[in-house]
Parts: structure tokens; sequence; C-alpha cells
């Protein structure tokens, strides 16, 4: 990063009050404990603190300068810069929507109900083998990582493959704002964010945001299997392609053999009277969906079918993503798919469960699908049917909501047991019997720590 001083305060329309207008800054943190020498300070005010008492600490470690938004000691800080503005929070996303308009770099914007952050995995690594790719790190996908990652470009990115996060209306809009994408994804409409939003028509017209918001000359794709996606995307101004397995998408899976580990699949693309073949590291037909949509995307921006093939082979996916695993216990397998939970991913979830193992031998632990609202009870029921079809060998839940998963499976004669928290899960997993060839698939939203079992069980 090579931005000075003055050039920040400039860029969010700040005052500096203290320090040397051109003093270079060579990146920028929101954390005093992580900063590094010629960083940038954000101070963002939370509900348990305010970053405005840690710029002391950002300084004493080599901070080049920090963004303040009220009056604060400055005894033994006569050198700092400080930049005033209004709220420091919107400095940064200013300073970001600012600094990407330096670049003469592709931003492909990513959002969805479910299946945003393996598509944002699998676009990345088949991007790279053709351009040089900044990607979403963690859950850096909100209106305080998106900026962040922003600040993170460098002259020598061609692309910014970024995850668009959201929880109410209004913040695709801003992501979008900021970042300016040259394209935009939207993986599907589900039921995540209910109880906020209320409704999938709300969702809807949430995810859509991206599309009203991108630049006239964009390009879109979204899934066009999702009849809500499509209704809420009439109108849109650039051009729009469809990818999916339904005939009349530009983009189509033709075929797919989807394995306990992996997934071959066929695709055809727009013109072309042949079929290419391409491979993913992943089971279920959702991943082939989320696969669908990077190559989609790969296509359109002059990408051979070659090197598309090799950036899938070698997809380096988040944590939590369906990944099976070795137990500690010799023969048992553990499907880690404990990255977050809403009732559509479970219900892939554990469809891709039914292919890997026969029913007595696999054993369910299922968390709380946070943040669903009104229909949270009977999303949760609706899982428990599925659950008592299946039949699994045991059922754990846990949290508060899954104790409705607990009771519909368990009429349907699944031996089940519920519990309050994670540790209590394990204790009882480790106390069962797991003769070998046992899978045991942890699903659930990250608020409910499966993770944690999942740490405890695999080697």
């Amino acid at each position: 990063m090579e931005i000075s001083v003055g050039e920040i305060a400039l860029a969010v329309g700040g005052t500096v009050v203290q320090g040397f207008p051109g003093a270079p800054v060579t990146g920028v943190c929101i954390d005093s404990r992580e900063i590094k020498p010629g960083e940038w300070f954000v101070p963002l005010e939370g509900e348990q603190t305010d970053g405005h008492y840690f710029i002391a600490d950002a300084f004493h470690k080599g901070a080049a300068g920090a963004f303040v938004s009220r009056d604060i000691d400055t005894v033994g800080l006569r050198e700092a810069a400080l930049v005033k503005v209004k709220d420091t929070l919107k400095a940064l996303q200013d300073l970001a929507r600012y600094y990407r308009g330096k670049f003469q770099v592709d931003v492909v914007g990513i959002t969805g109900s479910s299946g945003k952050t393996t598509t944002k995995d699998f676009m990345a690594s088949v991007l790279s083998q053709q351009y040089r790719v900044l990607k979403t790190e963690g859950n850096l996908n909100n209106e305080i990582g998106l900026p962040l990652m922003l600040l993170r470009l460098e002259e020598h990115h061609q692309v910014a493959v970024l995850e668009m996060g959201m929880s109410a209306r209004g913040e695709i809009e801003l992501l979008t704002r900021i970042s300016s994408p040259s394209c935009g994804v939207i993986t599907n409409i589900g039921d995540a964010h209910l109880e906020i939003l209320g409704s999938r028509e709300e969702i809807a017209r949430a995810k859509t945001e991206l599309l009203k918001n991108l630049p006239e000359e964009s390009t879109a794709l979204i899934n066009g299997d999702d009849p809500l996606l499509l209704e809420h995307s009439r109108g849109f101004g650039g051009k729009l392609y469809l990818y999916g397995w339904d005939k009349y998408n530009h983009f189509q899976v033709k075929r797919a053999l989807i394995n306990r580990q992996d997934s071959h699949f066929e695709v055809a693309f727009p013109g072309s009277a042949g079929r290419e073949e391409f491979s993913i590291p992943l089971p279920g037909r959702h991943n082939v969906a989320n696969a669908l949509a990077s190559l989609s995307v790969g296509y359109l921006m002059g990408m051979t079918p070659e090197l598309m093939r090799e950036g899938l082979k070698n997809s380096e996916l988040t944590w939590g993503r369906l990944e099976i695993k070795e137990g500690k216990q010799p023969g048992v397998k553990i499907i880690d798919d404990s990255y977050n939970a809403n009732p559509d991913s479970v219900k892939a979830s554990l469809e891709v469960a039914k292919e890997l193992s026969p029913p007595e031998k696999m054993i369910l632990v299922l968390g709380d699908m946070l943040e669903l609202g009104e229909v949270s009870e009977s999303r949760h029921r609706e899982i428990g049917q599925i659950v008592g079809e299946m039949a699994p060998r045991n059922l754990l839940t846990v949290g508060s909501w899954s104790e409705y998963i607990k009771e519909e499976a368990s009429l349907r004669g699944v031996p089940a047991c519920h519990f309050r928290d994670a540790h209590d899960a394990w204790e009882y997993l480790c106390n069962l019997y797991l003769e070998e060839g046992t899978f045991i698939l942890l699903k659930g939203s990250r608020g409910i720590k499966l993770d944690e079992i999942v740490r405890k069980m695999t080697k």
C-alpha cells in the first residue's frame, strides 16, 4: 500500500489535526494488538469497548496515524498523525472506496444465502490460473471486513474476488458501492436472515441490491434454477447470465457423478456444441453448482477449459465445508460442515450424508440454525422430519431450537439426545461405541461452535 496521511484525509473528507500530511502509510488495521509499523489505525466503536482507548497503544507499536471522531488525550503523541472524522467506520469505508478507484482491477462480488464462501474459494482458484488474484480471507465479508480486503490491493493484482455477507437491507448496496464490482454473482435465495428480514421476498430484495447497484457496463451471473432470484433480477441493465442444472441456463451442468469425497461433471458453455469435463474435491450437488458459477466467470473472463480444470483441482477451501477428516478412533470419519447452517445448506448436507454412508453407520450432530425468526420452529421441525426419513444410527442436537429437530426425529424412531452446548454433546459422543466405518456429520450455525467437537475428534 502506498498512500500518504494527507491523501487519506482527502479521501474521507477529514482534517489533519496533527502530524505531517506527507507521511507515508503502508497498511490499515482495526486492532491495536495486531498493528504493524507504518500502518493506519482505525478505532471502531463496538458494543463492548471503543477503539479510541487504544490509540496510544497503536502508536507505541509504530502506527503511522489514526482516525479520531472525538477529542482524545494526546499527551505523549505529539508526533502522531491524526485525522478528525465524524464516523470512523464510514471513514474506513470511504477510504476503501477511494483506494479501490486507484486500481484498474476486475472485482467480482459474490453474495447469496448459501454457497458464497465455497464459490469464492473455487472462483479464486480458477481465476488464479490466469490472473493475479486477491480473495476474501476468513469472514472479512461485511461492512468492516470488505473494506479491509480492498485496502490490501496491490499493483500486481488483476482480479479481486470478494464475498459479500449481510443481515439487513441496505448492506449489500453499501458493499457494492464501496467495491464497484465489474461482475456480480448471486448463488441463491434461502431462509438465512429471516429473523431480521421477515420473508424470502425481502431476502431476495436485499441480495439483488448487488445487481441494482452494479455499474452499467457490468456483468451479472445468477443461479438460473432459483425462481425467486430470477424474478428479482428482471430489469438488470447490464449483461445477465444464468447458470445451473436446467436446460435454459447459459451455463449448464449436463451430467454429474457425485462420489463420497469428490464430484465429476460435464458443462455446456454458451455457443459450444460439446461438453467439458471437470472435477471438484467435494461431494454434493450444491457444490457442483458452486463450481459451475466459478467456471462461468472464468469462461466470461476468457479462460480455457484446461486452465479452469487445473484451478478446480487445486482449490483451497475454507475450513468446515463438507471436509471429510480422519477421526482419532481408527476407521471413523468426521464430516466437518460446521462453518455455518441454514435450512437449505442443512438439507444439502443431509443429502450428501445419505450418499456417504448407510444409515446404520451414520451419526448426525446438528446444531441450531440461527436468525430464522418466526419460522425457527417450523424449519427445525422440517429438518427433524427429514432426519426421521434418513433413520441414522444416532442423532445429537445442540443448542435451543434444534430440540425441535430431535423431537420430530424421535417421533419417527431415531435414537436422539439433545444438549445445550457443544461440550456436553462431545462428552456424550466420547461414550458412544464407534465401530469401523462410522461417519459423523456435524452441521450448525457458527454460534453453536460445533467446530470445537471437530477439533477434539480429529487427528
